[in-house]
């Protein structure tokens, strides 16, 4: 099975200066064992022992011009907080896909390690500001070859 070329995992901004503006924000790769984003129906968010914190079906795709985007409000199962949006963006030119999941939380538990699901399967690890806040940016590139 091919494996997609994946881009380096960076940290956006020290996490002191995130952690001043109150929100943690991450940008790192997308796991290559990550079905392709166009299907994926659900996201949910966990914390470390399990327990859903958020979770949401996304819509149907939206395609235009080799662009397709996605979007989801995340939500509690157990009340109003915490709360969430996530939304897929992909798009494909000349045999080549770049795909994004692009998370915000917000009022989530402090200090809490989280992980990012999709369909079940873990995608990302992320922790919380200590204002319970976290923006995440995950991508890859997918060749023709591949896919």
């Amino acid at each position: 099975m091919a494996r997609p070329n994946i881009f380096a995992l960076t940290l956006v901004g020290a996490l002191g200066a995130s952690a001043c503006m109150g929100t943690v924000r991450l940008e790192q790769s997308l796991p290559a064992t990550v079905a392709p984003l166009s299907s994926v129906k659900k996201l949910e968010v966990t914390g470390e022992d399990g327990t859903v914190l958020l979770r949401g079906t996304l819509n149907d795709e939206a395609a235009s011009n080799g662009k397709t985007v996605r979007m989801v409000t995340l939500a509690s199962p157990s009340g109003p907080a915490p709360t969430g949006t996530a939304e897929i963006r992909i798009t494909s030119e000349n045999g080549v896909s770049d795909e994004e999941v692009l998370l915000k939380v917000r009022d989530m538990p402090y200090p809490a390690v989280c992980r990012l699901l999709a369909d079940g399967k873990e995608i990302a690890l992320f922790s919380t500001s200590d204002k319970g806040k976290a923006d995440l940016k995950l991508n890859r590139r997918v060749t023709g070859t591949e896919r």
